[in-house]
């Protein structure tokens, strides 16, 4: 059993090993960690948040972020079409995980998570005009399911646990990570990268986010081709930022198991994740495209899950500078 400054030691290792992978194969880097480590993540943490109940004081609160999950399912696969509300629906998901964990009565609780469905019908083209809507689509579409989740609130956990566990090592932990990031835009970024043409035929998938995330940030010359995603030095920082961030948000979950002790389940459970864990990579290595249609439900369903725990690791955060700072006001 590893001890809370071994486990630091441990991940900052794990930072290191996957921005260096992240800078030799950034494509295949990503491919293979969300295939593989992806599906052994949605299914142990949705089994360990449930035996956390969720982190919500409600025992139906996570049925409505799994079915708001569902539907944005169902768009995605296109059995429902209105794929201009996965915005408003990811909008409810975030913000009714910030009402379940800040009202505890009930009827507060649910008016405000009408309010803020509610809400949502606000936040249209018309409504807003086209550049404001375009900041509020990307931020809930592009954004929040993808590099928020696995980077930014990655971050909050690894601060929340350096405060908490006051360690010096858990410090360190937080500044690498950030180092890590960043590295990706500052150094080498006129090196190339490593890419074969199965992986190119693969990562055209996600080609869009690519693309997308470029255009957001008004990057020059951004081109909505494969040849631009694969040959331009802006779009192979990019990937080696993504590659990073999903890698290590995975490997950051299963280095903690003697913290989170998500392993500490029934035999009957662990074989049934074991199961579709395997399965799961199977159907990605016979048909990627297949897999990562039909492993979307999970993988949307455990960012909504997730989002009270999120809050409560910045509420967490917030508290642990209030300590510090009533300690520095009362010496």
């Amino acid at each position: 059993m590893l001890n809370t400054q071994q486990i630091n030691w441990l991940n900052i290792g794990l930072m290191v090993v996957s921005m260096i992978l992240a800078y030799i194969i950034p494509f295949e880097l990503f491919l293979l960690s969300y295939a593989i480590l992806g599906p052994l993540h949605y299914l142990t943490e949705i089994s360990w948040l449930q035996k956390n109940k969720f982190y919500v004081p409600g025992k139906f609160d996570p049925w409505f972020l799994a079915v708001l999950g569902l539907i944005v399912s169902l768009i995605v696969w296109k059995y429902v079409a209105y794929q201009e509300t996965v915005d408003n629906i990811n909008y409810i998901a975030l913000l009714s995980g910030l009402c379940m964990i800040f009202f505890k009565d009930k009827r507060l609780r649910t008016g405000s998570i009408i309010a803020v469905c509610l809400s949502s019908f606000l936040f249209e083209p018309g409504t807003l005009g086209i550049s404001s809507y375009y900041l509020f689509n990307s931020f809930f579409v592009i954004f929040l399911p993808t590099l928020i989740h696995v980077y930014l609130f990655t971050g909050f956990f690894i601060i929340y646990g350096a405060m908490k566990s006051k360690s010096s090592t858990g410090y360190l932990s937080v500044i690498v990570f950030v180092l890590c990031g960043l590295s990706f835009f500052f150094v080498g970024t006129d090196w190339d990268s490593i890419v074969t043409e199965k992986g190119k035929k693969i990562y055209s998938i996600f080609a869009g986010i690519n693309t997308e995330i470029l255009l957001f940030f008004n990057v020059d010359g951004v081109q909505r081709t494969t040849d631009y995603v694969f040959g331009s030095q802006a779009s192979v920082v990019l990937t080696r930022f993504i590659g990073f961030a999903y890698t290590y948000h995975y490997l950051n979950w299963f280095s903690k198991t003697s913290i989170i002790k998500w392993h500490q389940i029934s035999k009957n459970r662990f074989a049934i994740i074991l199961f579709m864990w395997v399965l799961s990579v199977y159907v990605y290595f016979v048909n990627y495209k297949l897999g990562l249609q039909y492993l979307y439900f999970l993988s949307i369903v455990h960012v909504f899950l997730e989002f009270p725990l999120n809050f409560r690791s910045m509420g967490g955060i917030g508290t642990e500078l209030g300590k510090r700072l009533k300690i520095v006001k009362a010496s």
